[in-house]
């Protein structure tokens, strides 16, 4: 086999053999980037291999038509440099021999290829987490195992006698076979894992996860924490797809354990457990930011603001700021700051009044909300720093003032959205008396940072917080928090951008308030 591949390479054209060659490595390439599966890409390669072969041996097999194949030139048998006989060849013999030989030569070249590709997908910069990553599976079977995973069922087996009993006919004889009892055996089945993908930033792994027959996904989720310390892993979630299957997400490092600058706009608004932007459109949704002092609520406030006003959407912003010192670097960005409760109250009747005034055009116009904001109609975006100062009666104020503000403020989050209206709250001290149910139901995007007992992070995330427990996220990593939106049906682990003095002034230089279309409104 070697003397015909070594004849081969001798006798036929190399660059056109390199150039094929190369294409149908192009090929088999281009098969695994797109479907992602190792019998397409099997199937490609061989494919590929049977392609180049047939056609330049055919080309071979044209210029040997009517020479004599059987003796060389030094009158030794075909296969050149062999002591042993060999037996003669015939033409298609030979091809079929070089076709196969260059087949086999191909699979191995392209499937190293293939191999070295996908490593390099997985991680270019860090071949040790690569590895970590191949190993997953191969050890999933003794994890799932240890942590309980394992569904044992008894299987009885009949006798082989009965069964050919049970199989003859009546007429038959009876065969004297000693008596055998029935047996059962135990089969012990495991959660199976397929399709293994790398995110974007190579920190996790995703795979389909099945539950045994016995089991269910809620089992898999309870032994989540098993799983990571049996895999080495930081860390390990399941989310549910159907009951049959389930997306399981395996993070390999805590990239949540330092913090990260802002990289620029359209970056979003922070990073994921699994190292991948969190990125949220503007229109859609209104914020609730909640977490004690220390935990990294002003951090995601400006990682909103920045990306906010780097979009380049027309905007009109209303900031509130009873602190004062909390909104006061966004200063520039602002149409309008205003820091004392009463004045608050007014500007938010204001913004009720345009988003009022909003619909009435939109119904005149034949449509039911605002899809993309315009320079006639921009984006309104209310900002609220602290929501429990506006919630707080001042000096010479009305008793009934406070709840006024706060029932305007859940009008608007009720209303405002298909107007092009957004709200971002923040409170260090939520509580249901603060955040009513009417308001929270309408804050669908929540940021709980760290809170100081399980009662503000139910007012901000609901039941779920009992599971999610973000009291007991680390003090000394402020910034990470537990995100839930619309669009997700699960909770995310997240830590903000950050921004520091210099880059909000460079921010706010850059992308100042723009003149109002309306100067009555907001005044």
């Amino acid at each position: 086999m070697l003397d015909i591949v070594r004849s081969y390479l001798e006798e036929g054209k190399g660059l056109v053999q390199l150039a094929t060659v190369l294409l149908a490595g192009v090929m088999v390439l281009a098969a695994w980037a797109r479907t992602r599966s190792a019998m397409a890409t099997v199937a490609a390669m061989v494919l590929g291999a049977l392609v180049i072969g047939y056609t330049l041996n055919a080309e071979w097999l044209g210029q040997r038509v009517g020479a004599d194949i059987v003796e060389r030139e030094n009158g030794m048998p075909a296969l050149v440099g062999s002591a042993v006989p060999t037996v003669q060849l015939g033409p298609a013999m030979e091809l079929w021999l070089r076709t196969a030989a260059l087949v086999l030569l191909f699979a191995a070249g392209a499937g190293c290829v293939v191999v070295l590709v996908k490593v390099w997908a997985l991680d270019m910069r860090s071949p040790a987490r690569a590895c970590k990553r191949g190993l997953i599976r191969a050890g999933w079977s003794s994890v799932a195992r240890s942590a309980g995973l394992a569904v044992t069922r008894d299987k009885r087996r009949v006798p082989t006698g009965t069964a050919l009993a049970l199989l003859s006919g009546p007429m038959d004889k009876p065969r004297k076979r000693p008596a055998q009892s029935a047996r059962s055996e135990q089969v012990e089945r495991l959660p199976t894992l397929r399709h293994g993908r790398a995110t974007a930033s190579k920190a996790a792994v995703e795979y389909v996860v099945k539950p045994p027959r016995g089991g269910s996904l809620d089992d898999i989720a309870a032994r989540t924490d098993h799983l990571a310390a049996g895999l080495g892993v930081h860390q390990v979630n399941v989310h549910r797809v159907n009951p049959s299957e389930g997306r399981l997400v395996v993070t390999l490092d805590d990239v949540l354990a330092r913090s990260r600058r802002y990289p620029g706009p359209g970056s979003g608004v922070g990073v994921t457990s699994t190292g991948d932007p969190l990125r949220m459109p503007l229109l859609g949704g209104h914020w609730l930011l909640a977490g004690v002092t220390g935990s990294g609520k002003s951090a995601w406030l400006a990682a909103l603001l920045a990306e906010l006003v780097t979009s380049g959407v027309p905007r009109r912003m209303l900031g509130i700021d009873p602190k004062v010192v909390e909104l006061a670097p966004w200063a520039d960005c602002f149409d309008r700051l205003v820091v004392d409760p009463e004045e608050a109250g007014q500007a938010l009747a204001a913004v009720h009044a345009e988003v009022t005034g909003r619909y009435q055009l939109l119904a005149e116009q034949g449509r039911r909300k605002l899809e993309v904001p315009t320079v006639e109609m921009p984006l309104i975006v209310v900002v609220v720093d602290e929501l429990g100062e506006l919630a707080r009666q001042a000096p010479g104020e009305a008793k009934t003032a406070p709840q006024e503000r706060l029932r305007v403020l859940s009008s608007l989050a009720a209303v405002g959205r298909g107007a092009g209206c957004v709200l971002i709250c923040a409170t260090q001290r939520p509580s249901a008396q603060l955040i009513g149910a009417d308001l929270r139901a309408n804050l669908t995007r929540r940021v709980c940072c760290r809170t100081s007992d399980e009662y503000g992070a139910e007012a901000t995330l609901g039941p779920v917080a009992s599971v999610l427990r973000p009291w007991d996220i680390d003090p000394a990593t402020p910034g990470v928090a537990w995100v839930t939106s619309e669009a997700w049906p699960h909770p995310q682990l997240a830590r903000s951008w950050w921004l520091d003095e210099d880059e909000v002034a460079a921010i706010a230089d850059v992308y100042p308030a723009r003149p109002p279309v309306d100067p009555e409104v907001g005044t």
